[in-house]
């Protein structure tokens, strides 16, 4: 998605109209609450993100994929689908 778009607020509201269920109204409601507080609407791609990764992410998601990631091993997987593995899990 970073590559899409150019400009990081349009990504926002992009993944706004695409949010589903739980997901989507978990996110009208932290908005509403925004609006009650008279605080500024989450409008930046950075601050949905962290708002996204700390509700919906473990509390160990860094140490899983370091774990993951130590113990990644090519076994029976192509060169290419090894290295696809790898940056999957470094980004």
């Amino acid at each position: 998605m970073d590559k899409y778009f150019e400009y990081k607020d349009k990504k926002a509201k992009f993944v706004v109209t695409r949010l589903k269920g739980h997901v989507a109204l978990w996110w009208d409601h932290v908005q509403v609450e925004r609006r009650k507080k008279d605080k500024p609407l989450i409008k930046s791609w950075d601050r949905m993100v962290a708002r996204m990764k700390g509700k919906f992410l473990p509390k160990d998601y860094q140490l899983t994929l370091y774990k993951y990631m130590q113990n990644l091993k090519q076994k029976m997987m192509t060169l290419r689908d090894y290295t696809e593995e790898f940056y999957k899990v470094n980004l």
